[in-house]
């Protein structure tokens, strides 16, 4: 880092002197990555000119390589690190949709056990309602058998037996007689 600020120190003392000397023009990276520069000398002591003209060609070169080699080097380290990304994103977007189905799995696991519950219980629910139908049926049943049982009388027998012996003595003659009777009631 420390090397790269001298080199930038050096470097703009350079262009600042040489415009002192010579009108320079110099033209940045294109889109292509080349650099170009051209310097015109208005001096009549043409040995430190041409000397200065030189330097200022050869660093104009090697920055024009510095860029060059920078956009190079950008332009791999943004493909890789593009490159980088989508792999990121695309595991990112594969993790995602695992537990996304890990989590329906699971919903659906838990969805069918609560059905097997709701069934189960149902089942049982019917089951008890039916025993506890019949337990109703049976105890109306046998109230009703009471009922019946306390309003209809039980059937009875009555009977009744009698027996009359009359004798009668006269004067004229006498008479004996006798009478029996029976009789039978039934109700139901």
């Amino acid at each position: 880092m420390n090397n790269a600020i001298k080199t930038t120190l050096v470097v703009t003392s350079l262009f600042a002197s040489a415009s002192i000397f010579a009108n320079t023009t110099t033209t940045g990276a294109s889109a292509s990555g080349q650099v170009s520069s051209s310097a015109e000398v208005q001096t009549n002591n043409k040995g430190v000119i041409s000397s200065l003209n030189q330097g200022v060609h050869n660093a104009a070169d090697k920055i024009g390589h510095g860029i060059e080699k920078g956009v190079d080097n950008t332009k791999t380290f943004t493909k890789d690190k593009w490159q980088d990304t989508k792999e990121f994103a695309s595991e990112k977007n594969a993790v995602a949709k695992e537990k996304t189905q890990a989590v329906k799995d699971k919903l659906s696991e838990k969805s069918e056990a609560t059905k097997e519950a709701t069934k189960e219980k149902s089942k049982t629910a019917k089951e008890k309602l039916a025993a506890a139908n019949d337990k109703t049926k049976q105890s109306v049943k046998n109230g009703w058998q009471k009922t019946k049982d306390a309003l209809t009388p039980e059937s009875k027998q009555a009977g009744l037996s009698s027996d009359s012996n009359v004798e009668v003595t006269t004067p004229v003659g006498s008479a004996k007689g006798s009478l029996s009777t029976d009789g039978n009631v039934k109700t139901q």
